[in-house]
């Protein structure tokens, strides 16, 4: 499985970079830093089935649908519930 990059330009046209990565992590390393450098967006996506895995914004931070940033919040807030459970059955 592989992952390509995709540059969305200002006029709306969508640019492929490069060979696909077949390793998520680089892909999306290579992508933030394109975003930073570039000020443009970058998607990451699966080479064989066209999804969407991640979107990054001139400023590198994942976009606010993106995976990556849902299962962050997810995360929290099941710390958060923990912490409260412990907090109230004491």
């Amino acid at each position: 499985m592989g992952f390509t990059l995709e540059e969305h330009l200002q006029n709306g046209d969508r640019v492929v970079l490069g060979d696909p990565f077949f390793d998520l992590r680089v892909a999306k390393v290579i992508a933030s830093q394109r975003a930073m450098r570039t000020g443009k967006v970058v998607v990451v996506r699966d080479a064989e089935t066209g999804d969407e895995v991640a979107r990054f914004e001139s400023n590198g931070v994942p976009s606010q649908g993106s995976v990556k940033r849902m299962r962050a919040v997810e995360d929290v807030l099941g710390e958060l519930r923990t912490l409260v459970r412990q907090k109230t059955s004491a």
